[in-house]
């Protein structure tokens, strides 16, 4: 029993999430990519490259045994915040990372008493996801992001019910 503990240790992955570092970069570019064209448009690599170097507030990166996995921001906008270029690597997905990361941030937030609201903008790609963590649909503009990427805005109700 103790050898099954023992294995169960050193087999389980290490999880951190940590503030990014510009050291990251090269790492979570190269896992940023994964997701182009599945659930970020070309067009976006630039603007995914300007936000990392300049428009960063509190952003995240969710490690497992030391390698980038996933990622994810918040920027903020008096009483308002606002998540950002969110994402999990492409063969990473479905094993709860981005639910990891989201949460982390939620509670990240529970200590800033100044903000009121949290919101997403995200695309028809990946608002399920969000709406299944209590985020509620409240705008849909077609082709803003890109082509056959369409921005959904949401806003994150912790009482509604879905």
């Amino acid at each position: 029993m103790l050898a099954d503990l023992i294995f169960l240790y050193y087999m389980s992955p290490a999880i951190t999430i940590e503030l990014y570092n510009p050291t990251d970069f090269i790492e979570l570019f190269d896992v940023f990519k994964t997701n182009v064209p599945s659930y970020f448009a070309p067009e976006e690599i630039e603007d995914f490259q300007h936000y990392l170097e300049n428009e960063t507030e509190d952003y995240f990166v969710l490690k497992v045994n030391e390698v980038i996995k996933a990622a994810g921001g918040i920027n903020y906008d008096s009483s308002k915040a606002k998540l950002s270029w969110d994402f999990v690597q492409l063969d990473a997905q479905g094993k709860g990372y981005g639910s990891m990361l989201l949460q982390h941030r939620i509670a990240h937030l529970a200590n800033k008493l100044q903000v009121q609201t949290l919101s997403v903008r995200t695309s028809q790609l990946a608002f399920r996801f969000y709406e299944k963590n209590q985020f509620k649909l409240i705008n849909v503009i077609k082709d803003y992001w890109a082509t056959n990427f369409d921005l959904y805005e949401m806003l994150y109700e912790p009482s509604a019910v879905t």
